[in-house]
């Protein structure tokens, strides 16, 4: 929230208000659905009963890309078919970052299987951090004072939340 009221005329009112606006609202739907999906995906693969978690990661993430591939097949059929020509011509720029997007989802869902949901997803707000870094240090992208006290507050949250003594 405080990374987002970067030049906001009124921060204060805006960071009152912007709860009830339609953009929160949806990413607040967004984030609940998303816990919802995630925990599923916990729930999926230990009810595999599989001894080797890996393995029951694997099968959970396959049948879940295969759901969302054909769900999503199925809009672009349905709403916008010029899409599959062009995903068709884009194989080859668009291959590296479909392994790497594999083996991150690899990772998560192993993750998610041998701990639980709540704790990999807070470890994975380290990524925010990364990215803050990468802006700044690589990107020589200029930093407010407001977006360090939002990573300062990431930070004390992740602490808080793995470290409850």
């Amino acid at each position: 929230m405080l990374m987002s009221l970067v030049g906001a005329e009124h921060p204060l009112r805006a960071i009152l208000v912007g709860w009830f606006e339609r953009p929160a609202l949806l990413g607040i739907l967004s984030g609940a659905l998303f816990a919802v999906s995630a925990t599923g995906f916990r729930a999926a693969s230990l009810s595999l009963g599989h001894s080797n978690p890996f393995v029951a990661a694997s099968y959970t993430l396959a049948f879940a890309t295969m759901t969302q591939s054909l769900l999503m097949s199925v809009y672009l059929a349905w709403r916008e078919c010029n899409q599959f020509r062009r995903m068709v011509d884009a194989w080859r720029p668009s291959l590296f970052a479909g392994i790497t997007s594999v083996a991150g989802s690899a990772c998560w869902f192993t993750a998610m299987t041998l701990q639980a949901v709540a704790y990999v997803r807070t470890v994975g707000l380290v990524e925010l951090l990364f990215t803050f870094l990468v802006s700044a240090l690589w990107f020589r992208e200029r930093v407010r004072a407001v977006e360090v006290a939002g990573v300062v507050l990431i930070a004390v949250g992740i602490a808080m939340i793995l470290n409850p003594h």
